[in-house]
Order: C-alpha cells, then sequence, then structure tokens
C-alpha cells in the first residue's frame, strides 16, 4: 500500500467487531461496505464477510430461540421454573460464544494489517464477487 492510499484499517475492524451489537453490527458492517466499497476492494470483501457472518448469526439464533422456546414453555409448563429457564440461556450463550470471539478476532486481525477470512464465507465471496 503507498502513501496516498489510506489504510481503512479502522473501518474494517469496526465492521468485525460490530458482532457484538448482535444484529445492530449488520447494519454497521453493510455502510462500512456501502460507503467503502469503490475505494478499496480489501475493505469491501472484509465488511461483506462481517456483515454475512453477522447474518448467519442471528439467523441461527433466531431459529435456535424458536426451536428452544417451545421446549422452554413445556418445562415451565411441567412445574420446574429455573431449571429450563438457565438450560436454555446457557445453551444459546454457547452458541453465541464462537460466532462472537471469532468476529472479535478478525477486528483484531485486520486492525494488525492482516487479511482475515471466514471459513466457507471468504471462499464463497470470492468465487462470485471478489
Amino acid at each position: 500500500m503507498t502513501k496516498s492510499q489510506p489504510s481503512f484499517r479502522g473501518d474494517v475492524a469496526v465492521a468485525h467487531a460490530s458482532v457484538i451489537l448482535f444484529g445492530g453490527g449488520i447494519l454497521i458492517a453493510a455502510i462500512i461496505w456501502a460507503i467503502r466499497k469503490d475505494e478499496s476492494r480489501h475493505v469491501s470483501f472484509q465488511a461483506a464477510q462481517a456483515a454475512i457472518w453477522q447474518t448467519i448469526f442471528v439467523l441461527l439464533m433466531f431459529i435456535l430461540d424458536r426451536l428452544l422456546g417451545r421446549f422452554l414453555i413445556i418445562g415451565l409448563l411441567l412445574g420446574d421454573d429455573a431449571l429450563p429457564l438457565l438450560c436454555y440461556r446457557a445453551f444459546l450463550a454457547l452458541v453465541a460464544t464462537p460466532f462472537i470471539l471469532i468476529g472479535l478476532l478478525a477486528a483484531l486481525r485486520t486492525w494488525n494489517g492482516e487479511n482475515f477470512h471466514y471459513p466457507l464465507i471468504a471462499q464463497w465471496l470470492e468465487n462470485r464477487h471478489f
């Protein structure tokens, strides 16, 4: 990268780190992609990856919430108040943790100037748009 080109490391790191906003991060990553897509192929690719990663995360959590919510209701109707709710929350936290940690790892690596490739998403994007 030459001195005349801006780095945009902060933009890319924010696109990835916005995973902690659960849903709102998709919008942030999409805005960064839209603003920077013509200025930097790297930023465009990283922000697109972040938006797709976060969309998968939110959709998975929504599906699990709908499925597990039914079991939670059944458990509550059967009379045990605390255990179904505890199991429900623990399971969702276990599923969410890797998604968030990988997004934060991507933010850290891109902040340090490295490329980051999410599993499956990077290859799919490279084959289609980048």
